[in-house]
């Protein structure tokens, strides 16, 4: 399957230099996406993606909302975390939502 035609929007230091983050707009027939990628470094295989999370155009709006940067997505209602949602400290922690499968 060949692959969709990408633009890397932004790729974030992770917890050691072998780990990162990267920011990727999709851009296929039925639209585009942006993906967010958990990537490690192989030896001999370089930067691969160990999970990623599709975000839809109206969820890359709410997202921005979310961390303050509403501007012309301010208008999108953004639902807070359930009352149950247990609260962390420190720093983000990307989650496991989707893993690829080799």
């Amino acid at each position: 399957m060949p692959s969709l035609p990408e633009t890397v929007l932004a790729t974030l230091p992770g917890n050691s230099d072998r780990e990162r983050v990267m920011v990727a707009l999709v851009q296929g027939e039925a639209g585009s996406h942006v993906e967010i990628r958990q990537q490690s470094w192989g030896e001999g295989y370089g930067w691969f993606t160990q999970s990623s999370v599709q975000l839809e155009p109206q969820q890359v709006a709410g997202m921005r909302q979310a961390l303050g940067l509403g501007g012309a997505f301010s208008q999108v209602k953004v639902s807070p975390f359930p009352a149950s949602q247990p609260k962390r400290s420190g720093g983000f922690t990307p989650r496991v939502v989707h893993a690829d499968s080799a």
